[in-house]
């Protein structure tokens, strides 16, 4: 049984949960930024962990006060 770190997500599930257009998503994964399965020729998913990867690479602490 497959793990939710194991679950694979498609580029508009993705782009749904980011909040942003599923081309942005294309980008990160054209750029190397987001590590991409290929299930087929034309049809890629991204596994949850590496999203999960993704948004820790990118989160920054706020500014100091």
């Amino acid at each position: 049984m497959a793990t939710k770190e194991d679950e694979l997500l498609t580029v508009f599930e993705v782009a749904d949960l980011l909040k942003v257009t599923p081309r942005t998503v294309r980008k990160y994964m054209a750029n190397a930024l987001l590590p991409v399965v290929h299930v087929s020729p034309a049809a890629v998913r991204i596994r949850r962990s590496d999203l999960d990867r993704f948004l820790t690479k990118r989160t920054t602490k706020g500014a100091k006060q």
